[in-house]
């Protein structure tokens, strides 16, 4: 055997080995969904890189296929293993459902982001342009996570409002907007003990549609609070170089990651208790600030239909900060509820863009 031959063959084992270890993190970040983060912080972090996985396994894939190996296997199999996360990240698109128009009520989710208060998009009239977006939806149902009361704050045209405001002297919080009669509302705290900042609850309102009341759920969980710097930096962890200079300050991030997820799984709790006792069929929406591959959404799928997985297309990328496309901003609905619908309006006027899902009673 040749010198040249040797390394090829040490080349083909490295990678061989390497494909499998990837291929086991794919999986194990899949099973990462079935643990709860508020007992077992590192299974939320192992699940944050399921997207990042899968792309290396799919690459692996493809380059075994190419090479006629049956390494390709080691990838196969974890995909299949993982394929309920995998089915959860990306929809092929199909064909639009048929629609009662008579029946059909249109509902929106939208982290505003305070409507850009303190600048941090360097973009004028994001407010008007924010308001521009809901009066073109015309959604019949409005909620908002990150709302702030402030001079330029739009002011929507519904029949009703419910706001549960918290922080910033009262200004900041969550507000529900229907031109649905509004029988009943209030908020939920979650546990004391830890620090949530200013996600201390989440709020709810009953609606008369037609002869039923549907109860919608507004929340926005627990945050990374990671800054720009921090999103640069976590986009560069691939670089070995940069783990060696900045370990503490991968190392910080990790643990912000790391207590977000258990905060999550704490706040989650209290939402769960609320679901299972209602006596309305929900639509559950906001900013989850997790992704498909998390406890917190393993909860929710087992109790309702992901409008997304139902009606949507492609990625469903809802925060545009991040460099792979992360769907965080869901909506959920009782499974006696019918999708009809799901999109994503692309502007970014918040770090968030708005979701817009086509629902009927029937």
């Amino acid at each position: 055997m040749t010198q040249e031959h040797k390394r090829r063959s040490f080349f083909r084992a490295f990678l061989g080995i390497l494909n499998l270890l990837v291929a086991i993190s794919l999986w194990l970040s899949s099973l990462s969904s079935y643990f709860d983060p508020s007992k077992m912080q590192y299974a939320g972090l192992v699940g944050l890189g399921f997207p990042v996985l899968l792309v290396i396994n799919l690459l692996f894939m493809l380059f075994w296929m190419i090479k006629v190996r049956p390494q390709f296997l080691f990838s196969l199999i974890a995909l299949l293993l993982s394929w309920k996360d995998v089915s959860a990240l990306y929809k092929l698109n199909k064909e639009s459902k048929a629609l009662n128009l008579n029946s059909s009520i249109e509902i929106m989710t939208y982290n505003v982001r305070m409507f850009n208060r303190y600048r941090w998009l360097d973009k004028q009239g994001v407010p008007e342009r924010i308001d521009s977006i809901v009066k073109a939806v015309q959604p019949q149902i409005l909620c908002i996570q990150e709302f702030y009361s402030y001079q330029q704050t739009p002011v929507f045209n519904f029949k009703y409002e419910v706001k549960n405001m918290a922080d910033y002297e009262k200004k900041y919080g969550l507000v529900l907007y229907s031109n649905y009669e509004v029988i009943h509302s209030g908020q939920i705290n979650y546990p004391s003990g830890m620090d949530l900042g200013t996600n201390t609850f989440f709020q709810y309102a009953d609606l008369l549609i037609g002869k039923d009341t549907v109860r919608i759920i507004n929340l926005h969980l627990a945050s990374l609070n990671l800054e720009e710097q921090d999103l640069q930096l976590v986009g560069e962890a691939g670089e070995i170089n940069k783990w060696q200079e900045r370990k503490a300050e991968f190392k910080k991030i990790g643990g912000m990651i790391e207590g977000a997820f258990e905060k999550r799984g704490h706040q989650m709790k209290a939402v769960l208790n609320f679901v299972d006792a209602s006596p309305y069929p929900i639509i559950l929406c906001g900013d989850f600030n997790d992704t498909p591959s998390s406890w917190t959404y393993s909860q929710m799928e087992k109790r309702f239909t992901d409008s997304f997985v139902e009606g949507g297309r492609g990625f469903g990328k809802t925060y545009q900060r991040f460099f792979f496309p992360l769907r965080i901003d869901h909506v959920f609905l009782s499974k006696e509820l019918r999708v009809l619908d799901h999109r994503i309006i692309k502007k970014a006027l918040s770090d968030h863009y708005g979701v817009v899902v086509k629902f009927s009673l029937e």
